[in-house]
């Protein structure tokens, strides 16, 4: 495997031009302009083709409220050019999700088109729960979830995990959670902070999934950054596959600092595109 970063000589901006800019704001997080104005997250958005040369493009609306509390809502936006970006505030429209608690919010939306129905991967914030879940549906703007209560991943603040009080600094806003869980050591082997994406590769006929794993900075001291929001630990991404979306392999890791790498190295996501015979991937 091969790792370029943005900054190196060969790597310009003429040589890599940027479709998704990050992030369009409309309003500031957390200050004035809070409220009815939001910021769309890019980073972690899908796109699927639909027909007569439309692109849908998937992604998360967040809204920051003066009390600093904060709604995530995954949506969709319909185009019919990629030489130019739509405008967000305007033609966001939420996703319908039945199956889900009510007053929760959604993030990272991964939508893949398969067999002429739509599924739908993505985050849960809110009644306790931070998980990883999957939805099908056939217009690709509504979704039934399929496994809530046995998600793809748990992210360590959730509920059914509670991992220690360290695991607390990953989060922004904290104010969704329970003060009581029950904990669950074997669920541990599904856990994810964050990022996630979702591919299916035709080849093999199976899901694919790149997501970031948290290890221990005890066994890297030299990699422990105190002014990090979660300074025991630190992030690498990891790989799982899946026959069905919803059942998934222990994690596999393949991308992580190596030692002759700068300390304070660490990587938070990895999007991928399947092409013959490789895989390119764009990693943060």
């Amino acid at each position: 495997m091969k790792l370029y970063f943005a900054s190196d000589p060969g790597v310009s901006s003429s040589r890599c031009k940027v479709f998704f800019p990050e992030p369009e704001i409309l309003g500031f997080t957390g200050g004035p302009g809070c409220g009815d104005t939001a910021l769309f997250g890019n980073q972690l958005a899908s796109m699927v083709a639909l027909e007569a040369g439309v692109s849908r493009i998937y992604l998360t609306r967040r809204v920051w409220f003066p009390d600093l509390t904060t709604r995530m809502t995954i949506g969709m936006v319909d185009t019919r050019t990629l030489s130019a970006w739509p405008q967000l505030g305007e033609q966001f429209r939420p996703l319908v999700l039945e199956g889900l608690p009510e007053g929760v919010s959604c993030a990272q939306p991964q939508v893949l088109r398969r067999g002429g129905r739509f599924e739908l991967f993505f985050w849960v914030h809110g009644a306790g729960m931070i998980r990883y879940v999957k939805g099908e549906g056939s217009d690709g703007v509504r979704f039934r979830v399929q496994n809530l209560e046995r998600p793809c991943l748990y992210h360590p603040c959730d509920r059914d995990v509670g991992m220690e009080p360290s695991a607390a600094g990953l989060l922004t806003v904290k104010d969704h959670l329970e003060k009581k869980v029950e904990r669950r050591a074997d669920l541990r082997r599904l856990i994810s902070n964050d990022a996630t994406t979702v591919s299916y590769d035709e080849a093999v006929g199976q899901y694919v999934m790149y997501s970031v794993m948290l290890l221990k900075s005890e066994f890297s001291p030299e990699r422990r950054v105190d002014e990090d929001n979660a300074p025991e630990w630190v992030r690498v991404i990891h790989r799982r596959t899946s026959p069905d979306g919803l059942a998934w392999s222990d994690a596999e890791l393949v991308l992580w600092a190596q030692p002759w790498e700068r300390v304070d190295l660490q990587f938070y996501s990895l999007q991928t595109l399947l092409q013959p015979g490789r895989i390119c991937g764009v990693a943060g």
